[in-house]
């Protein structure tokens, strides 16, 4: 099984990735709102973090102390890309960082499920 989420959805992705009541083959993790807050918590299968450098609900500082924190995450950070870059129904909304974020994704899965 794979885990995903968005925003509160990847805070409680990182948490079950972490948890020994689940099993996970892979994480994928769209700006996770309250990951800082579960900095202590480690992923117990392959994970990949997207961020945009311009979030404004998680600041790059925090992006970068959970890089710190877990530098065997994959993690990637968009220029220029704000909060919920992803979804096309936000103001924050950045095409070429969701195109490259969902290229990034599939190819992390298909590392990790083949």
């Amino acid at each position: 099984a794979i885990i995903s989420g968005f925003c509160s959805g990847g805070s409680w992705a990182w948490r079950a990735a972490a948890s020994t009541a689940f099993e996970f083959a892979a994480q994928v993790n769209f700006y996770g709102s309250h990951i800082p807050a579960l900095i202590d918590l480690a992923p117990r299968c392959p994970t990949i973090l997207h961020y945009g450098d311009g979030d404004p609900v998680v600041p790059l500082a925090e992006v970068q102390n959970i890089a710190a924190h877990h530098p065997s995450v994959e993690m990637h950070i968009y220029p220029g890309a704000g909060h919920a870059f992803f979804n096309p129904e936000q103001d924050s909304h950045d095409a070429a960082a969701r195109d490259l974020t969902w290229e990034r994704s599939m190819a992390f899965l298909d590392l990790q499920t083949a």
